[in-house]
């Protein structure tokens, strides 16, 4: 399978979710549940308010978002609201290279997948990458802090808004395989929410790693060995634009 198709499947879940609620649009059952996707599983986050868009491949990831207003109250009747502030949790497995010790994997995920500056819709305030674990997942953490320049607004409020991320990229059992994992939150400074990475982990350390098929195992391992330049190209493309 070429590449270039490969990718459009992994980011087939990856669907923007429109402002008014269609019957395409799903609300996340506020009581945790348990959702599974090839190569891993999650806990739902304890939060009312969450929506995500069915797609045919479910099995690919997740990416939900979740509606504020501005008192920090759940939006779900969008078509009525100002939806100017969001969250977004994503989610999927990808395919990345194996290292033999966790220098090699910071050092590659620092200067081959983020070395971007989220272009020029985006000012970059912070952003730095550590090695983090989070519970027995071995992972990398690239936070990012910027001002959204050319946000898309429902709102007549003119002030800047904020894009706050936490993008994490951890070992996957499988070879050649890594689980992605983002948070992120649009906000106007004043609604900073300083729980972000807190609510970020509580999600993180509630996925649980299953097997993937061996028919992706295959896709993965070749794309690992043929075509790495265009791969981190994608994946730069595709993962980490929120």
């Amino acid at each position: 399978m070429k590449l270039h198709k490969t990718i459009v499947l992994l980011l087939g879940t990856f669907l923007t979710i429109s402002c008014a609620i269609s019957p395409e649009i799903r609300e996340i059952n506020p009581t945790p549940e348990k959702m599974f996707f090839e190569g891993f599983s999650l806990l739902t986050p304890n939060e009312k308010g969450w929506l995500y868009k069915k797609s045919e491949r479910m099995d690919s990831g997740l990416v939900a978002r979740r509606y504020i207003d501005g008192f920090g109250e759940n939006i779900l009747n969008t078509m009525m609201a100002e939806l100017d502030e969001n969250y977004v949790l994503r989610t999927t497995i990808l395919p990345l290279p194996n290292f033999e010790e966790n220098g090699a994997f910071l050092h590659f995920v620092k200067e081959k997948l983020v070395n971007n500056e989220y272009g020029v819709r985006h000012k970059m305030l912070e952003r730095y990458q550590e090695l983090s674990m989070v519970g027995k997942k071995n992972c990398v953490l690239d936070y990012y802090k910027g001002k959204d320049l050319k946000a898309k607004k429902t709102s007549s409020n003119s002030d800047p808004m904020i894009l706050e991320a936490m993008h994490f990229i951890c070992l996957h059992p499988s070879e050649n395989t890594a689980l992605y994992f983002a948070y992120s939150f649009r906000y106007y400074s004043k609604n900073r929410d300083v729980r972000l990475k807190e609510k970020a982990l509580a999600v993180l350390k509630n996925i649980d790693y299953s097997e993937i098929n061996v028919e992706k195992k295959k896709v993965f391992k070749d794309m690992v060995a043929n075509e790495l330049d265009d791969l981190i190209v994608l994946i730069k493309k595709g993962f980490f634009t929120i």
